[in-house]
């Protein structure tokens, strides 16, 4: 597809999630942020890319892409769940034992 039409949103998004999916996170942020580029209002897009920062341990980035996806759904439950954890790293894990 790549070859065929390298600027294809479609294209460079579902490259995106192939890298993210293959921990490659800077190969998947290149093709993330080309589609941003021209859909920046993607919510989906934009909770990718939050997970891809938070992957590279980019957490001020992650969380601005968390908070833009949730504005843009906010009945997305898995976009306000990782700004949470992201938030608050230590939630959710158990107590120290005595």
């Amino acid at each position: 597809m790549e070859a065929i039409d390298p600027d294809s949103v479609v294209g460079n998004y579902l490259m995106a999630k192939y890298y993210f999916a293959r921990k490659d996170f800077e190969r998947a942020h290149t093709y993330a942020e080309r589609v941003k580029l021209s859909r920046p209002a993607n919510s989906e897009l934009r909770g990718l890319l939050g997970s891809i920062y938070e992957a590279l341990g980019r957490r001020s980035d992650a969380m601005r892409e968390y908070e833009v996806a949730i504005r843009l759904a906010p009945n997305q439950a898995d976009f306000q769940e990782a700004l949470r954890r992201i938030r608050d790293p230590g939630q959710g894990k158990p107590a120290p034992r005595k």
